[in-house]
């Protein structure tokens, strides 16, 4: 029997039809369940959602690869538009995430989409991708087409029935006599007076962090106040708990910052987002004093959660030596890989 043609379209997410949308879930479903097997997945009208409403700093091309009525693939352009105040400095990058159900691989279509996306990024003044590749065959497929492999990363994963609870609890008597005067304050909407510090320690954190290795590219982890604004309108709407714990001096300066995301969606998971100290006031103590706090909150707060999952680049010593301590494990190896438009028109004759 001779294999179903493959139709690519550019789609909108506002104008899918419902059987569209079907398409899609099964398509994104079988996906989750190659990458986090065994594993309930996530609420279909949560990513439908997630994608009729976006974060207003980014814009979204999108494609779609299908066999019959069947979504075989998928590719997402993000980057960052207007409204954003950082979008002159980020417009030249976009993340791309290109994927392929297992049953039709090495059909060429991840090549196609490829393609689409690069006329896309062409067409909107971006110079390159960057995004997290998982799996041997996103890493394949990312290395065959030239992307450059910046930071080798893992997902790492706390079962909280298997944490340190004991070191937790050592942790959060044992570093307060080490920070005489500090105290540990939980935010969810930043206040006014904090906001412009807070925005400051967040992107010296996220300049401390090794994740690009060399300058040649800006970093992910950074923020402004306009951006933190419209993530707590955003989560708020949404129903989800983003939560900053902030290490405050006896002076009222901002010295550390840990964050997490709990999405009622997905009750099971936690998402471990930033976390750092700024170098003067480091020595005491103060990333294990906040990762111990977060982890009693997560634990008191979110009994239905199984985990929390957070990315670490493999050459972070200090963080993955904390990580470790508390009982985080490898869950998968990811790349972030970064790929240069202009290297992809070339070797696709655009």
């Amino acid at each position: 029997m001779e294999p179903s043609p493959i139709h690519y379209v550019q789609y909108d997410p506002p104008t899918l039809t419902e059987g569209e949308w079907q398409m899609l879930f099964t398509h994104w479903r079988l996906l989750f369940e190659e990458r986090c097997p065994g594993e309930p997945p996530p609420d279909p009208q949560s990513d439908r959602e997630f994608l009729l409403h976006p974060h207003p700093h980014w814009s979204d091309l999108r494609w779609m690869a299908r066999a019959d009525e069947k979504a075989v693939g998928t590719a997402r352009l993000s980057f960052q538009n207007e409204n954003s105040p950082d979008w002159k400095r980020e417009r030249a990058l976009s993340n791309l995430v290109i994927a392929v159900d297992p049953a039709f691989r090495r059909r060429g279509i991840g090549t196609v989409l490829l393609k689409l996306a690069v006329l896309g990024a062409r067409d909107q003044g971006i110079v390159a991708f960057r995004d997290g590749v998982d799996l041997a065959s996103g890493i394949t497929f990312a290395r065959h087409f030239g992307a450059k492999m910046v930071v080798d990363r893992t997902i790492n994963r706390l079962w909280l029935d298997e944490a340190n609870w004991k070191l937790v609890e050592e942790w959060r008597q044992k570093c307060p006599p080490q920070a005489p005067g500090v105290r540990i304050e939980r935010i969810h909407v930043m206040p006014v007076e904090l906001l412009e510090e807070y925005v400051s320690v967040y992107n010296e954190v996220g300049r401390q962090a090794p994740e690009y290795e060399s300058g040649e590219y800006p970093l992910q982890e950074q923020t402004s106040i306009e951006d933190r604004r419209a993530t707590e309108k955003l989560v708020e709407e949404k129903g989800i708990t983003y939560t900053t714990m902030l290490s405050l001096e006896e002076d009222g300066a901002i010295s550390g910052v840990t964050e997490t995301y709990y999405n009622p969606a997905q009750p099971w998971r936690v998402v471990q987002a930033i976390t750092g100290v700024l170098p003067p006031y480091r020595g005491r103590d103060l990333g294990k004093w906040l990762k111990a706090e977060m982890l009693v909150l997560v634990r008191r707060e979110f009994p239905q959660a199984h985990y929390i999952e957070t990315a670490n680049a493999n050459t972070n010593v200090p963080m993955l030596s904390i990580n470790t301590r508390l009982g985080f494990r490898p869950y998968h190896s990811q790349m972030l890989a970064v790929q240069d438009v202009a290297d992809l028109c070339q070797r696709f004759g655009l």
